[in-house]
């Protein structure tokens, strides 16, 4: 099973000790998730330190600090009977290490970093150690009165420039691959300044009765698309968009890759609906018809072939608020967010336990939206392979072809809808070639650095 608090550690604040000898000895206590009674010291990075010293402005964690801060910001409100059942302020420290335990029955840690949950009882309950992932994503605005209809034909106008460009690369001609990386780079420009990338944390519930297994018949797909609409329904809560995985599995409990995947709704800001003119979150029932006219939910078709099994995960999509989605615009924040939540060998999406700060907007105290998310584990895998108690599922490599370690699974002949670049699609197709098994342009050429999105159409254009 894998561990939910990997190296960081949980506090329900419970009071605040001052040493007479120095801020270093300085304390917090109270009780974690589980009641055991634990007490911290911090004693940050050298490297902490370091950026103080150029620059005096830069925070050195202190528990003074956070016990008389602004509750809204830097301060965590302590109470005698701070429990998970009567929560007020909640402290998740990183890089723990245990120290000791006394005479009392207190154990003491000492951590680098303490990351405010929940600054006090009236702030929104967190979303503690649950398996998730953050994802980015371009939002299509309309700037300076340019419908987004625009950024939509340039996104597709880059992608094709750029299956020009890995032709030159391929065919070695660098006056042409310079001419060509020059037209890309203005046609950039051009897109950036219409679109601007929003954050969102999707959580999967993988556990309990949330799941529902069921032995697939061919005469019940009418009942699954139902079911799969109910469950939508049900996760759009607290103004997240209502999602769910639909997982297959072999007769070895191993996951059917070419006929998992996920729905979300999602906003729209070209969808009208009624008398709105600004957009609208899309259909639950036209996400689900949608999906499985898709290659994915075509093959659900065939699982009565596999004596397969389904298994539907709910997911909630929380976005950002405007303050978090500008802070992780930043690069620091932003390169953050690429090593936790992607595999650096092919881009593709990992999942692994987080704990999510979220606030409620002015409008509707009922709905969340995500202030910071924070990595409490090790990474699960891929978001289809997240089993029960955030343990890690496997692909089946029947009739498979695994072309590069770290790579997802892909059938041979098959062709694929890969991203080639941020936001730049394209269709390739899986072959045994010169380089071995691998995707593979139509002029013959291997890819090596792209992201699976999935298994294209059966006809359609290819790179």
């Amino acid at each position: 099973m894998a561990n939910m608090f990997d190296n960081t550690k949980l506090l329900y604040v419970r009071g605040y000790r001052k040493s007479p000898e120095s801020k270093a000895f300085d304390s917090a206590y109270g009780i974690d998730e589980h009641g055991a009674k634990v007490e911290f010291t911090l004693r940050p990075m050298d490297e902490i330190h370091k950026r103080h010293e150029m620059n005096p402005h830069a925070v050195i964690p202190d528990f003074d600090r956070i016990a008389l801060g602004n509750a809204k910001k830097a301060g965590c409100q302590a109470s005698v009977d701070n429990s998970p059942e009567n929560p007020a302020g909640l402290i998740l420290f990183d890089q723990v290490e245990r120290s000791t335990t006394d005479s009392s029955g207190v154990t003491h840690y000492v951590a680098q970093w303490p990351r405010i949950l929940r600054h006090g009882p009236n702030d929104q309950a967190p979303l503690l150690a649950v398996p998730g992932y953050v994802e980015r994503a371009p939002y299509f605005t309309t700037n300076q009165g340019v419908p987004a209809t625009k950024a939509r034909f340039l996104q597709s106008e880059l992608a094709r420039q750029m299956v020009l460009l890995r032709q030159y690369a391929a065919s070695g001609d660098s006056d042409a691959y310079k001419l060509q990386a020059e037209h890309i780079r203005k046609l950039q420009i051009q897109f950036d300044e219409l679109v601007s990338i929003r954050y969102r944390a999707v959580v999967i519930d993988a556990d309990g009765e949330s799941v529902n297994s069921l032995t697939y018949r061919i005469s019940t797909l009418d009942k699954l698309e139902r079911k799969l609409i109910s469950i939508i329904n049900d996760n759009s809560i607290e103004g997240a968009h209502g999602g769910v995985m639909i997982r297959a599995m072999d007769s070895q409990g191993q996951i059917l890759l070419s006929a998992s995947g996920g729905i979300h709704t999602r906003y729209d800001p070209l969808l009208r609906t009624g008398t709105n003119s600004t957009g609208a979150v899309t259909d639950p029932a036209s996400e689900v018809s949608r999906y499985l006219a898709s290659p994915r939910g075509s093959a659900l078709f065939n699982l009565h072939r596999e004596n397969a099994t389904l298994e539907l995960i709910p997911t909630r999509r929380y976005n950002f608020g405007p303050a978090s989605n500008k802070k992780y615009a930043r690069t620091i924040e932003s390169d953050r967010m690429f090593q936790l939540f992607k595999n650096p060998a092919d881009h593709t999406t990992v999942a692994r336990h987080i704990a999510v700060r979220t606030s409620a907007p002015k409008s509707d105290i009922n709905t969340r939206l995500v202030s910071e998310v924070f990595s409490t584990g090790n990474e699960i895998g891929s978001p289809l392979q997240v089993g029960p108690k955030g343990t890690t599922l496997s692909f089946s490599h029947e009739n498979q072809a695994v072309p590069k370690a770290g790579r997802p699974t892909m059938n041979v002949g098959r062709r694929y809808i890969v991203e080639t670049d941020e936001s730049i699609r394209a269709v390739v197709e899986c072959k045994k070639g010169e380089k071995g098994v691998g995707l593979y342009t139509d002029a013959n050429v291997r890819l090596e650095n792209y992201k699976m999105i999935g298994p294209a159409p059966s006809s359609g254009p290819s790179l």
